[in-house]
């Protein structure tokens, strides 16, 4: 497909905009992918600026296991070279014996492509500006008992933060009254952030990586 369109085998020549129409075709002759979209999707664009004044207060959150939905098990992993040689096309070094298995390849991207940017994107932010006012929560409610709910994936936390518990209802898995809670806490938490400006937790700062943990 490069050297169809871009007369190139050369992925370190590519452009961010090259990759980004290559995506395009790519998802006209296949069909959407959240792998792809993932993996393969530039992170910095022509249009991001380096350097820009922090004067909001950003809340960031992650789930715990956000990989488990792109890698979801032995049958849909990559091989371990393979899995290396995507990685490496974001300048992600891995070592081969730490990509094996489905779960290691999971938690990869969700270091990788998750936990570390974000945090890496908070502390920079504190460094530009020392009084910056940064929030970092994590998602790490699951059941392991659950065929659906085994881990805290990518988009799980999206039921709770809008109070959509008949999702897990439809699924037959019971609205418990601490499932009730947490999703209230965590609307509350979010409409006050809003209001306010600020969180019931101490904030984000490179002396004190501080962040709250919903489960």
């Amino acid at each position: 497909m490069m050297l169809d369109y871009l007369d190139t085998d050369d992925v370190t020549s590519l452009s961010t905009n090259d990759i980004l129409m290559l995506m395009a075709k790519l998802k006209q002759s296949r069909g959407p992918s959240k792998g792809l979209d993932l993996i393969y999707a530039p992170i910095k664009t022509d249009y991001i600026q380096n350097n820009y004044p922090t004067t909001k207060p950003i809340f960031a959150c992650y789930t715990k296991d956000e990989g488990d939905i792109y890698i979801t098990s032995e049958q849909k992993k990559l091989s371990p070279q393979r899995f290396i040689d995507i990685m490496e096309l974001n300048d992600i070094p891995l070592k081969y014996e730490d990509v094996q298995t489905a779960k290691q390849q999971s938690l990869a991207i969700t270091h990788c492509y998750f936990k570390q940017p974000m945090k890496q994107f908070l502390q920079q932010l504190n460094i530009q500006d020392s009084n910056a006012q940064l929030w970092l929560a994590e998602f790490a409610w699951h059941d392991t008992s659950s065929a659906h709910y085994r881990s805290a994936y990518h988009i799980l936390d999206m039921v709770f933060w809008f109070g959509n518990l008949q999702i897990l209802a439809a699924h037959q898995y019971p609205t418990t009254a601490h499932l009730k809670f947490l999703s209230r806490q965590m609307q509350n938490d979010l409409a006050n952030f809003a209001k306010s400006g600020k969180m019931p937790w101490p904030m984000y700062h490179n002396e004190r990586r501080y962040y709250r943990t919903y489960q």
